[in-house]
């Protein structure tokens, strides 16, 4: 999928505001992202199971609304690549700096060929063939009557549709809260596997909440701990304590239960994750 925009192509437009901040969660992975996820979810119909991604600043600097220049700490474009739990691959580029835009465009390739949508254009190819322009089915096209007054009409208007629909049947269509949570893991995962190198303390890291950065921190801090502790024991058995989950320890009699091994290095670095993210959630709200 490729997504060009132009509307952020000047400095000046729009203005400077959350939509550039990264501490407000801005920027088009938050924008535009969490509507790409939701559709990605919705057509594939499937989890993603790894998800990689890279986020840019073209403009460094934007324009408020006194005229002057502050300092964008949020993307304004991105890529990424991912696979799902079913065997579905994909790459995702957005950018709303590229000014004139060319159409935007959408390749589904599977088993019986391939299907691109360019710009309004719907075209389906067999494998050995030929792209050849077919039409939208009725139940998804849209009332593009007012589309070139503001893109975002069409849509709209097919999801009052939609809502209306669900009222008066009394169902509750997606998506749900669950679905929510599954955009925003999604969305972390971009921003956090553009600052793998980042420390966990950089106040501008944490204010973009990546969850993924806190887990990779935990995880090394594990590692470098097992190592210190361990210094004998070879790279391939430490992927395996990292992993292996403690087992609970035996009774001798039915009355009474041996006490924990203090002396277990997982053990230990088990009770200091556990204090770490119990503090973590301590924090203030800010930083997290």
């Amino acid at each position: 999928m490729q997504q060009f925009f132009g509307f952020a192509a000047r400095s000046d437009v729009p203005k400077f505001g959350w939509l550039w901040q990264s501490l407000y969660d801005g920027g088009m992975v938050g924008a535009i992202g969490s509507h790409v996820f939701d559709w990605l979810r919705y057509t594939i119909d499937d989890e993603f199971k790894s998800l990689q991604g890279s986020i840019y600043i073209r403009n460094p600097k934007r324009e408020d609304h006194d005229g002057n220049l502050q300092e964008v700490t949020a993307d304004d474009g991105f890529s990424m690549v991912f696979d799902t739990k079913k065997g579905v691959t994909g790459d995702l580029v957005l950018t709303s700096t590229m000014s004139p835009a060319p159409a935007s465009r959408l390749l589904i390739s599977g088993d019986k060929g391939t299907l691109m949508l360019e710009g309004k254009t719907l075209s389906f190819g067999e494998i050995g063939g030929q792209f050849e322009e077919i039409s939208i089915p009725d139940s998804y096209a849209l009332d593009n009557s007012l589309v070139d007054k503001d893109a975002r009409i069409p849509p709209y208007i097919k999801f009052l549709d939609i809502l209306s629909a669900s009222i008066k049947d009394g169902v509750s269509y997606e998506p749900s809260l669950y679905d929510g949570w599954m955009y925003q893991e999604g969305l972390d995962s971009v921003k956090g596997s553009k600052h793998l190198e980042d420390e966990l303390k950089d106040p501008a890291v944490l204010a973009a909440g990546s969850q993924f950065l806190r887990r990779r921190q935990i995880i090394k801090g594990m590692k470098t701990k097992v190592e210190n502790q361990l210094p004998s024991v070879e790279t391939q058995d430490l992927a395996s304590m990292e992993t292996k989950p403690i087992e609970p320890q035996k009774t001798k009699t039915p009355e009474k239960t041996e006490t924990p091994n203090i002396d277990d290095p997982v053990l230990k670095l088990e009770i200091e994750i556990s204090d770490l993210e119990a503090r973590f959630l301590e924090l203030p709200d800010v930083i997290k």
